[in-house]
């Protein structure tokens, strides 16, 4: 007599996306942070070069905001400065023994130009001064200035490079995203607005600096959200009052499985569902966003809760290979923390799932 044993069944999810977090997509803006201090001693009616800048607008890039910092012990030190040789304004120092905000300056430009910034100093006293230029601060990219929404820029993703390689043969449940984030300086007095047309979009709720507020010297992140995939997508926006201005310095975006999928308790963004038995294995990396860290686990749900079976370490780009883990009737799920959409600061680049059962 012969006994037919069971034959093992193999189901599996599979999804790998190449990385484009540092791809900008057409802004082609530039953030110059100069800490570096200078001094120099001039003679009365002497002109002197302390600081200078070249870059090339991009091909969204139509304005500039620089911000000077710096000291002169005694009265009659001027800043010039000039754009392409030509001098734009000019700020009188006063007297100070320690650095002092000088002044800041916005400045029109074509897009797909070349420009030289130079910082100068003319010494209007009645002797030679000594003159600390201490922070300079270029901030270039798009001018969002319209109480109306306007569009900003449209991506089209690269067939050759903005790829996605994704394989399922089992019970998964996932969604396929664009994660979006725009960098930028604010001089604003009320809430502005960034969104796309992606379906089904979430904004996260964690980095949306679109209120009223000033930036400063800073270039910051002022939104992430998430869509449905799609190739090509459009970004609008509009600022809250008149009289405020946004310069969106570059545009990024990347190929997600979104954080956005519910369990069949109704808990949970997660990145995937696994409605499978048998012994399950997970290997894959994560990388972030925003500089943010995180682990990536997968958890077992109940009707009231979730529980983690097992968990990466915390870090920014994690490759991780779990345990054999046994799943039976309850339903599992993978997740990396802070990539659910109504974060969107982590994203998980690959993930490979394999559950062996009967």
């Amino acid at each position: 007599m012969s006994i037919k044993l069971p034959s093992a069944r193999v189901k599996y999810f599979f999804f790998d996306t190449k990385d484009r977090r540092d791809v900008e997509r057409g802004i082609g803006g530039k953030y110059i942070a100069d800490t570096t201090s200078v001094s120099y001693t001039l003679a009365l009616g002497e002109e002197k070069t302390f600081k200078s800048y070249s870059f090339n607008a991009g091909a969204k890039t139509n304005k500039m905001r620089i911000r000077i910092y710096g000291y002169c012990e005694v009265s009659g030190a001027i800043v010039r400065i000039y754009v392409n040789n030509v001098l734009v304004v000019s700020f009188n120092i006063p007297a100070s023994s320690s650095e002092i905000f000088i002044g800041e300056h916005y400045h029109d430009l074509e897009p797909g130009s070349n420009y030289r910034v130079d910082v100068r100093v003319y010494n209007s006293a009645t002797t030679s001064i000594t003159v600390y230029i201490t922070r300079v601060y270029v901030i270039a990219g798009y001018a969002l200035t319209s109480t109306s929404s306007v569009d900003i820029l449209t991506i089209n993703l690269d067939p050759n490079n903005d790829v996605y390689n994704l394989k399922v043969n089992g019970n998964f449940v996932y969604r396929l995203g664009v994660r979006w984030w725009v960098k930028g300086n604010r001089k604003t007095t009320a809430t502005a607005s960034l969104f796309s047309t992606l379906a089904n979009s979430v904004h996260s709720t964690a980095v949306n600096n679109l209120e009223a507020g000033d930036d400063g010297d800073n270039e910051i992140f002022l939104r992430i959200s998430t869509g449905d995939y799609a190739t090509s997508f459009t970004i609008s926006g509009y600022v809250g009052a008149e009289g405020d201005i946004i310069i969106i310095t570059s545009i990024f975006c990347q190929i997600v499985l979104r954080g956005i999928i519910s369990d069949s308790y109704g808990h949970g963004a997660w990145v995937l569902v696994i409605r499978e038995k048998g012994l399950m294995v997970v290997n894959g990396r994560h990388l972030t966003i925003d500089g943010t860290g995180a682990t990536s686990y997968v958890a077992k749900i109940s009707p009231d809760t979730y529980v983690k079976v097992w968990e990466t370490v915390n870090g920014t780009d994690i490759v991780f290979n779990s345990p054999a883990i046994s799943i039976g009737n309850i339903e599992y799920v993978f997740h990396t923390g802070a990539s659910v959409d109504s974060l969107g600061k982590l994203f998980t680049k690959f993930l490979t799932v394999a559950v062996i059962g009967e």
